[in-house]
């Protein structure tokens, strides 16, 4: 998983999620992927699932993990 914050904290790797980022639900305000923020988390510590990311959020979030990966 990848941390989601209302907040940058400066991360220059940081990707904005506005309403336009999902396909479905929101989270309601501008918020913060941390693609350099990465965890593991079992999958019965989600309660429920508010929004869906659209194509091409997605695909940016991922390239933004993959190339931190690269430059580990």
């Amino acid at each position: 998983m990848c941390q989601v914050t209302s907040n940058p904290y400066s991360d220059p790797r940081a990707i904005m999620l506005s309403e336009d980022a999902f396909a479905a639900g929101s989270l309601r305000r501008e918020s913060y992927a941390r693609p350099g923020k990465l965890f593991t988390a079992d999958q019965g510590l989600i309660v429920r699932q508010v929004g869906t990311l659209n194509d091409e959020a997605l695909k940016r979030i991922v390239e933004a993990v993959v190339g931190s990966l690269k430059n580990f």
